[in-house]
C-alpha cells in the first residue's frame, strides 16, 4: 500500500511537470523532440534507456551518465518556469549530467523527490521513478499521433508558421517551420537520428531564414495563407470578443481583403481569416430569446453560446456565434454569411421576437458619433418645429418620420426604402397642389383636361417608343405608371420645382439613370423582392444610400420650411463628435503586438457591442 502511495505521488509530480511545460507548445515541442545537431545512433537513447530499465539491466551509473534524460528533464523544468528551451544544457566537460541537473537548473517538487532517491541506499527506486518520467514521455509524444500534422503561428515569434509532424503510432517525430518568404525549416527525430535543415541550434533555436527582403508581415505556408492549410479552432475563446492581436503592421493583409472584393461582409471575415489564420466566421447576437439549451448547433454548422451575462433581468440574452469554414473561397464565406442570416432571421420568426447580431470583425466604421449642435444650430431647429406646428400638415410629418426610421434600423435596405418613401409620399402631394407649401413652388392641382392630354402625350410617348418594337408589356407598365397613376412623373416634377437650378439635373440623374438610378433600384427592392441576400444589388444601394439620405433631408427641408430654389436652403453646422474606447472591440478592431497594450482585460461580449 505504501509503495502504491508513492508511484501515484511520483505521478502526480512527473504529470504535473509536463502539463505546466506543455501550456508553452512551441518550446514543448523542441523538448519532447530534444532539438540540437544533427546525430546518428543504433537506437534512439531514451528508447534504449527505458528498455533497459524493464529488463532489470540498468544502473545508476547509467541515469547519471545519460545526456539525452537530463536535458530533457532540465528543458521541461525550464518550461515550468517559464523559461526557453536550452539545447545545450551542459558544458562539453561534464559527464556528471544528473548533478549539473540538480545543482544548476532542475527546481521543485521533483528537485526534492530526485534528491531524496538519490539519497536512498536502494537505486531501484530511483531506477523505478526514471522508468515512470520515460513513460509519461513517451505518452506525451503519443499525444500528437491523434492527426498526422497540424499548424499555428508560433508564439512570440514573427510570422512563423509551426507545423508538428507524427505518424500514428509513435507520435511526435518532428516538425517544420514556414516563413512568410516561402522558406522553411525542419527537424526531425528518427529510430536512426535526426535530420534537420536550416535549424540553429545555440542558447535556443533559431532559423535560417532565407531572403529577409522577401518576407511579409502574413502568415504563410508554402505560399498559401495559414487559414488555407486547416488551422484548427478559433481566435476568442467562448463568450470572448477580443481586439485582433497582430505582430506587425496590418497594411498588407488589410489590402488583401479591400481589393479581394467589394462586399463589406467579406471583407471583415477574410480580414479575420489572414490576421488569425482561423478558417472561421464569429459574429455576436442578442435577442430576447432564451434557448433550452447553453450551447446550440443550427441548420448551416450556426454555433450558438449562451454568454451569461451580470445583473441579467432575463429579457435579453447574449450569444456568441461561429461557423467553421468549409469552403474559404468568397463565394463560399459569402455563402456562410447567408447562412447565418438565414439563422437569424429563423429564430426571429419563429418566436416573433427582434434578433440582432453583427460580424465582430469589420474594416469599416458606418458609426456616426454624436451631434454637437452650436447655438445658431438650435435656431435651425426652432424654425423646423415651429414651421411644422404652423403646416400641420400629416404628409410633412409622415416624411420626417419615415427619414427618421431610416437612420434608426440597421439594414441598409430598409433605410433605403426609408429615404425614399420619405421623398415619395412628400413629392406626390407637393406636385398635386396638395400642401400650402404647393404654390411656393408653382405646383397647382392638375385639371381635368390638363390630365387627360398628359395621359395622351405620354401614351403617344411610349407607344412610338415600344409599339414597333414589338413591347407592348412595357408600353402599357410605363403608360400606366407614368401617365393614368403618375407616380414617377410626380416625384420629377416635384424634384425639377424645389430643388435649385444649379445642380438640378445632378438631383434628376442620381434619381432617374436607367438601371443606375434610385428610381431603378426601389423597384427592385420592392417588385423583385431582392434584399441583402443579392450581393451586387445591396452593393448599389449601399453605394447610393448617402446620397438618398441627403436628397432626402434636403428636400424635406426646402418643404417645411418653404424655401424657394432660387434662395440658399439653411442647415446646421453637422458638428459631431466620436467617442472610441480603446476597450471595446468595435472601435479597436486590431492591435500589435498583443493586447497587453490595452486596459480591458475581461473581454466577455457585452450587449451594447452589438448595436
Amino acid at each position: 500500500m505504501k509503495q502504491s502511495n508513492i508511484a501515484n505521488s511520483d505521478d502526480e509530480i512527473i504529470h504535473k511537470l509536463f502539463q505546466d511545460a506543455a501550456k508553452h507548445v512551441g518550446d514543448y515541442i523542441f523538448t519532447l523532440l530534444r532539438v540540437g545537431g544533427i546525430e546518428s545512433y543504433k537506437k534512439e537513447p531514451l528508447a534504449e534507456l527505458a528498455e533497459k530499465i524493464e529488463q532489470g539491466k540498468a544502473t545508476r551509473q547509467d541515469i547519471e551518465s545519460s545526456n539525452d534524460l537530463w536535458s530533457l528533464l532540465t528543458n521541461i523544468c525550464r518550461l515550468q518556469r517559464e523559461v526557453h528551451y536550452m539545447p545545450f544544457p551542459f558544458k562539453p566537460d561534464e559527464t556528471d549530467y544528473k548533478a549539473a541537473s540538480l545543482q544548476l537548473h532542475i527546481s521543485g517538487p521533483i528537485s526534492d523527490r530526485l534528491k531524496e532517491l538519490t539519497a536512498e541506499e536502494n537505486p531501484q527506486n530511483e531506477l523505478d521513478f526514471v522508468a515512470r518520467f520515460l513513460a509519461h514521455y513517451r505518452a506525451a509524444l503519443k499525444e500528437f499521433a491523434k492527426e498526422n500534422h497540424t499548424v499555428f503561428p508560433m508564439n512570440g515569434r514573427l510570422f512563423e508558421v509551426f507545423e508538428v509532424l507524427a505518424d500514428r503510432e509513435d507520435g511526435l517525430n518532428g516538425f517544420k517551420v514556414h516563413f512568410s518568404n516561402d522558406s522553411s525549416a525542419h527537424f526531425a527525430r528518427t529510430a536512426t537520428g535526426t535530420d534537420g535543415a536550416n535549424v540553429i541550434p545555440g542558447n535556443s533555436i533559431d532559423f535560417f531564414v532565407g531572403e529577409n527582403d522577401k518576407l511579409k508581415p502574413a502568415w504563410r505556408v508554402s505560399g498559401k495563407w495559414l487559414y488555407e492549410v486547416g488551422f484548427e479552432g478559433r481566435y476568442n475563446e467562448p463568450g470572448e470578443w477580443k481586439p485582433l492581436a497582430y505582430p506587425g503592421k496590418s497594411d498588407v493583409i488589410q489590402k488583401e481583403a479591400l481589393d479581394a472584393t467589394d462586399d463589406e461582409r467579406v471583407q471583415g471575415v477574410l480580414f479575420y481569416m489572414l490576421a488569425t489564420g482561423h478558417p472561421v466566421i464569429e459574429f455576436a447576437a442578442k435577442m430576447p430569446v432564451k434557448l433550452p439549451e447553453a450551447e446550440v448547433v443550427l441548420p448551416g454548422g450556426v454555433n450558438l453560446l449562451l454568454v451569461e451575462q451580470e445583473n441579467q433581468l432575463g429579457n435579453l440574452f447574449v450569444y456568441d456565434g461561429w461557423v467553421e469554414l468549409k469552403d474559404t473561397s468568397l463565394e463560399g464565406i459569402r455563402l456562410a454569411i447567408e447562412g447565418i442570416q438565414r439563422a437569424m432571421e429563423g429564430v426571429a420568426f419563429a418566436f416573433d421576437k427582434e434578433v440582432r447580431w453583427r460580424l465582430k470583425y469589420s474594416l469599416h466604421d458606418h458609426s456616426r458619433g454624436a451631434a454637437n449642435p452650436n447655438k445658431k444650430d438650435m435656431e435651425f431647429l426652432n424654425s423646423i418645429i415651429s414651421n411644422l406646428a404652423k403646416e400641420q400638415d400629416l404628409a410633412i410629418d409622415a416624411a420626417i418620420n419615415w427619414y427618421n426610421l431610416g437612420n434608426l434600423t440597421q439594414n441598409p435596405l430598409n433605410a433605403f426604402l426609408c429615404f425614399h418613401i420619405a421623398i415619395e409620399g412628400l413629392a406626390a402631394k407637393l406636385a398635386q397642389g396638395k400642401l400650402k407649401a404647393s404654390a411656393t413652388f408653382g405646383l397647382a392641382k392638375e385639371n381635368k383636361a390638363d390630365r387627360k392630354k398628359r395621359i395622351k402625350t405620354v401614351f403617344d410617348e411610349y407607344y412610338a417608343t415600344y409599339y414597333s418594337a414589338g413591347n407592348i408589356e412595357e408600353m402599357i407598365k410605363q403608360s400606366y405608371f407614368v401617365g393614368v397613376v403618375p407616380i414617377k412623373n410626380y416625384l420629377q416634377k416635384a424634384l425639377e420645382a424645389v430643388f435649385p437650378e444649379k445642380g438640378r439635373q445632378a438631383v434628376l440623374d442620381t434619381y432617374f439613370k436607367k438601371d443606375e438610378g434610385i428610381w431603378d433600384l426601389r423597384g427592385k427592392l420592392v417588385h423583385d423582392v431582392y434584399s441583402d441576400w443579392h450581393p451586387d444589388e445591396f452593393s448599389k444601394v449601399q453605394g447610393k444610400l448617402y446620397e438618398l439620405e441627403e436628397l432626402a433631408k434636403a428636400f424635406i427641408t426646402r418643404v417645411a420650411l418653404r424655401i424657394p430654389p432660387d434662395q440658399k436652403r439653411p442647415q446646421w453646422s453637422r458638428r459631431h463628435s466620436l467617442a472610441s474606447s480603446m476597450d471595446n472591440p468595435k472601435s479597436t478592431l486590431i492591435v500589435s503586438p498583443d493586447l497587453r497594450m490595452l486596459p480591458r482585460t475581461d473581454w466577455k461580449i457585452l450587449p451594447e457591442w452589438i448595436d
